[in-house]
């Protein structure tokens, strides 16, 4: 007779539970990965946060059925981190902001829609 073993190391355990996202919670974990590893970006340089965004992102792929989601996934990661790391383009716009508003929410956001 075997036993099943269950691996319970903590890296499996979140492994698991990110694999197991789905719907609106997949989509935000995705969003909020991508959010991380943009700070690993000047000025916040926190490198190893890549160390965690990264395996996030591919745990959320392993989890996905079909392609049409694992685009989705991907989609959202890029979204997250252009979002959070392309804030310095709005910069630009406060040379001469009484003329440039209306640039800026396009400039902010509008870039990471692609």
């Amino acid at each position: 007779m075997t036993v099943a073993t269950l691996d319970n190391r903590p890296i499996v355990r979140w492994a698991d539970a990110f694999r197991r996202l789905t719907g609106w919670r997949r989509n935000l974990t995705s969003i909020a990965a991508g959010i991380v590893a943009s700070l690993s970006l000047p000025p916040a340089d926190v490198l190893p946060l890549l160390w965690i965004a990264f395996p996030i992102l591919i745990w959320l792929l392993d989890g996905v059925q079909t392609w049409k989601g694992a685009f989705w996934v991907g989609w959202l990661f890029s979204f997250g981190f252009l979002a959070f790391s392309l804030y310095w383009l709005t910069f630009a716009l406060f040379v001469a902001i009484d003329q440039y508003w209306w640039a800026v929410p396009f400039a902010s956001s509008g870039l990471a829609f692609g």
